[in-house]
């Protein structure tokens, strides 16, 4: 009697039966139980749990199916991805491309410039292309954030003008015509281009000048055509320069309006950056800026002065941290602070050596005496990557 309950009871073996009917459902072989002890009849359905039922449910649904690989692929690749890229960074942050919308058209070049172009110059997300024959292009991301602005929408008299040199800003363009006509256009809410009484009696504005509105400037003796974040700067030949915009952009901006002559100018993130005819330092205005300088990205560092020797500083291009510095006897050296994965400046024929350098946010791109283009700094974006043609 007490074996029969046991066998027949709720313990025993049949605990672990009944465990894996909850997760796996009934197997074949307890229906062929069923059926033999009922005498070869078996009417009993096949008995499935319920999660395995809602699994069969999903998996007849195709659509369902493919979303969640899909979206397991993209998680997958969102995770593992970064991992993979091989100039990934948590700690990078590429301040350029804050607030900016997606697209993919900021080296879409207009096709009428691509095979006639005179200068091409950007600073944001847009970039401003001159032609040989006196047009102005521009591409890029060209909305000024939510002022309603478009830097494409050239004004009809920048259109109906001969331009003989263009540079873009942060948020306005500068043109300048054959005839020394200075034209602007974008956001000038910090007089960034224009003059009027407002303008002048703002004291967060240096405006500009208006003898420069009203006669124009000598267009052959114009060294450099420069716009920075809010600012532009236009470099004569003689040493004088035409300086405006937002005073607080630049935090030395006062020392370059009653600054002496210089050779040449450009703007880092946080400075003007100029050089004098003495050509000795990187003048900002105020002492210890750029005073140490080396021979490549990765060199040692040494004081100005003692590197320099007898050398003179020609010229100078900017990133928004750091300086290249073009000497007399045509070598380059640099200052201030370069990422820590950056590209050095690769090694030089002998007697080779660089006749033009221009600046983006963190790389340098140079021009040989021997028509050899190079690119060196910061490559998160591939920046260095010259192409092969």
């Amino acid at each position: 009697m007490s074996k029969a309950n046991k066998n027949n009871g709720s313990g025993g073996s049949s605990v672990p039966r009944w465990l894996r009917r909850l997760f796996f459902g009934g197997s074949r072989d307890l229906a062929n139980e069923l059926e033999d002890r009922k005498g070869g009849i078996n009417d009993v359905e096949e008995i499935v749990s319920p999660g395995k039922q809602v699994l069969r449910n999903f998996k007849e649904r195709k659509l369902a199916v493919a979303a969640l690989c899909f979206v397991l692929a993209m998680f997958i690749f969102v995770i593992v991805g970064p991992f993979l890229m091989p100039n990934y960074s948590h700690s990078y942050t590429e301040v350029t491309q804050k607030n900016v919308p997606p697209g993919y058209n900021m080296m879409s070049v207009p096709g009428a410039l691509k095979n006639d172009i005179k200068m091409i110059d950007g600073y944001g997300t847009f970039s401003v292309g001159l032609s040989n024959s006196g047009d102005v292009y521009v591409w890029g991301q060209s909305k000024i954030g939510t002022t309603g602005i478009d830097v494409k929408n050239i004004p009809q008299e920048v259109k109906d003008a001969n331009i003989a040199l263009v540079a873009a800003g942060i948020d306005h363009i500068i043109a300048i015509g054959d005839d020394g006509k200075v034209y602007g256009w974008g956001n000038n809410r910090l007089g960034q281009f224009g003059v009027s009484d407002e303008m002048e009696e703002n004291p967060n504005i240096a405006m500009m000048p208006r003898e420069l509105d009203e006669n124009g400037v000598d267009v052959a003796n114009i060294k450099r055509l420069e716009c920075g974040y809010q600012c532009t700067a236009i470099l004569m030949q003689d040493g004088s320069l035409y300086l405006w915009g937002n005073r607080h952009a630049y935090s030395n901006m006062d020392s370059f309006l009653m600054g002496p002559e210089f050779v040449d100018i450009d703007f880092t993130l946080n400075y003007i950056v100029g050089v004098t005819e003495a050509g000795n330092s990187v003048y900002t205005g105020t002492r210890g800026l750029y005073n140490m300088y080396k021979d490549n990205v990765d060199g040692k560092a040494t004081a100005a002065m003692e590197y320099l020797g007898k050398r003179k500083i020609v010229g100078l291009e900017a990133t928004s941290s750091n300086i290249c510095l073009m000497l007399d006897d045509g070598s380059v050296c640099f200052t201030g602070d370069f990422l820590s994965n950056s590209e050095p400046v690769p090694t030089l024929s002998g007697g080779e050596h660089f006749v033009e350098v221009l600046g983006g946010a963190n790389h340098y791109t140079g021009l040989t005496d021997l028509g050899n283009v190079y690119s060196w700094g910061g490559n998160v974006w591939g920046q260095t990557d010259v192409p092969s043609k």
